[in-house]
């Protein structure tokens, strides 16, 4: 059997259990309409049997309808919720991140060591609370399939955005002395786009460059046109990641060997979460790494509309 026969028949097969799970429910009520209206004399002497299972079925039909949209609404708002959770996380621990480095850097240009109680006192607390945003990642997104909520879309410039993430983790790759070379198409057209989700999806790629990139690296990064769509294009000099891992790279939870090794506090779900903006704007998100210490290339496309 070929490839695509077994596709077909995986998606034919969900779609039967569902039609068969909703025809037997509204039997289910049907009978159980039927019974209620036999039990309490409801039938009216001249209605056929036949008239009386056709009301019966329209019932049970109906109560099917509402207590299927009812638990539809439902299952939205708690949805909702969960992903508001996971957003609004992720935005506190980016900030926490960078008063990290921050935090890092005046240690180092002031002179004051890891000897300074106050220092090592303040990064024990940015510490403490990173794993507690990490906890709310976790909670959020468990049992949860996607981030497929209410986006607001608006024409906007994805050069000034990528300017604007750079220098938000500036402190970062500063204090790493890891070099950051941009290369901007001139006169790039505007893309239909929110700007805050697409601004918290550079942002994992951009944090996870610097984070995974070693002393004295390069990172670099390219915007461009091409095929009526906008690329960016992120490379790095860091750790890579193995060829073997590269399939799992955007699913939830996943950090290999070399990236827990490297920063023990991070959840695993940044490039899920960037992946899953991309893909609300119509995109694609890809990785290249050649190995271990090879660097890595992530890159996405959003198409012109």
């Amino acid at each position: 059997m070929t490839k695509e026969k077994l596709n077909s028949i995986s998606k034919f097969i969900p779609a039967t259990k569902s039609i068969f799970f909703t025809i037997l429910v509204i039997i289910a009520l049907s009978l159980a309409v039927a019974i209620v209206g036999i039990g309490g004399d409801w039938v009216i002497s001249n209605v056929t049997i036949l008239q009386a299972w056709i009301a019966s079925f329209g019932v049970g039909a109906l109560i099917f309808v509402i207590w299927k949209s009812i638990s539809v609404r439902l299952k939205k708002t708690d949805t909702l919720k969960s992903e508001f959770i996971t957003i609004a996380a992720h935005r506190i621990r980016t900030p926490l991140t960078r008063v990290q480095w921050m935090l890092s850097e005046i240690a180092t240009e002031s002179g004051l060591g890891k000897g300074n109680q106050l220092i090592v006192s303040m990064k024990e607390t940015m510490s403490d609370l990173t794993k507690a945003s990490n906890s709310l990642l976790n909670a959020a997104e468990a049992g949860k399939s996607s981030l497929y909520y209410d986006y607001l879309f608006e024409k906007g410039n994805i050069e000034n955005l990528v300017r604007q993430v750079i220098a938000e983790y500036s402190s970062g790759a500063k204090q790493k002395n890891i070099s950051i070379t941009i290369e901007i198409e001139e006169n790039l057209p505007e893309l239909t786009l929110d700007k805050e989700r697409i601004k918290t999806a550079l942002g994992i790629f951009i944090e996870n460059a610097i984070i995974y990139t070693s002393k004295g690296g390069a990172i670099i990064i390219k915007i461009f046109f091409k095929n009526n769509k906008i690329f960016f294009s992120i490379k790095d000099s860091g750790i890579g990641i193995p060829r073997e891992a590269l399939s799992y790279i955007f699913s939830k939870f996943f950090r290999t060997k070399e990236a827990v090794s490297l920063d023990r506090d991070r959840a695993g779900l940044g490039l899920f979460i960037a992946k899953e903006i991309i893909q609300r704007h119509h995109g694609s998100v890809h990785i290249e790494s050649r190995g271990k210490d090879l660097g890595s290339h992530f890159w996405f496309s959003i198409p012109i509309q």
